[in-house]
């Protein structure tokens, strides 16, 4: 029921910057299905398609790499 009145919230906060009921309705159950935790799982799908571990950093370390690297200036 919390997620429910969550995401209720979400949709008017949505439709008061102008998205259309429908739209507001869909993209706040889409989060409350995305964040409801069953993504929280890891899985060895790294491992298995690149044969190796993942390396050990979180996308923020990753983001601020490849933007030193110049990755969204090319």
């Amino acid at each position: 029921m919390k997620a429910a009145l969550k995401a209720n919230v979400h949709a008017a906060v949505l439709e008061s910057y102008g998205v259309p009921a429908s739209e507001a309705e869909f993209l706040a159950e889409l989060f409350v299905m995305l964040l409801d935790g069953h993504n929280a799982v890891t899985t060895d799908g790294v491992k298995r398609v690149l044969g190796r571990e993942p390396r050990d950093r979180d996308f923020t370390a990753f983001a601020r790499g490849a933007a030193g690297d110049g990755a969204w200036s090319r």
